[in-house]
């Protein structure tokens, strides 16, 4: 068996166990935005009490039709992610440089866009209606950090593979020069 076999055996379970508390991740981010929509969709069509009112859920920007179509794509593509995660394979699970960096970019700058909006709520603008119920806050959030696990997973993997590459390269030059 040579070194190189070896190595790669060593690397995988890592790498399984990884992509497993990946998995776990967005799969958890995508459940509570699921139940957020399903709470709102309750509060809109069956007026549950148990529930916050409609004006908690949505900031008014859209229409809640519209709201809801939206919230439908996104858990649409947020699922075939976690469904590439499971499968271990798909455009969401290969490995991409070029989604790579520009994920991490968005989903951090959304993250900190709606920092910034829940400071803003807190101290200046209560009154405000954009402003008002933390609900859609909250799960802003819940939305930016799957974007930013799904980067992270995609650059550490990337640079996991580069190191293995490099480490895989000097091996095969140390081979060349003992011959």
């Amino acid at each position: 068996m040579s070194l190189d076999h070896l190595l790669a055996q060593k690397e995988k379970p890592e790498q399984c166990i990884r992509e497993s508390k990946t998995l776990t991740v967005l799969c958890s981010l995508l459940g509570l935005f699921c139940l957020r929509v399903i709470g709102q969709l309750l509060v809109a069509t069956c007026h549950v009490p148990f529930l916050p009112p409609m004006t908690e859920w949505q900031s008014g920007l859209l229409p809640y039709p519209v709201l809801l179509i939206c919230q439908a794509l996104i858990i649409g593509i947020y699922g075939k992610v976690c469904i590439d995660f499971y499968r271990r394979n798909g455009f969401f699970y290969k490995l991409n440089p070029v989604l790579a960096a520009p994920l991490r970019a968005i989903g951090m700058i959304y993250f900190v866009a709606v920092a910034l909006r829940l400071l803003i709520w807190m101290t200046i603008f209560e009154h405000h209606p954009w402003f008002s119920g933390t609900i859609p806050i909250f799960f802003h959030f819940i939305l930016s950090t799957f974007l930013i696990v799904l980067a992270q997973n995609h650059c550490r993997a990337i640079a996991s593979a580069a190191q293995s590459s490099t480490h895989h390269y000097l091996i095969s030059e140390r081979r060349k020069v003992s011959l």
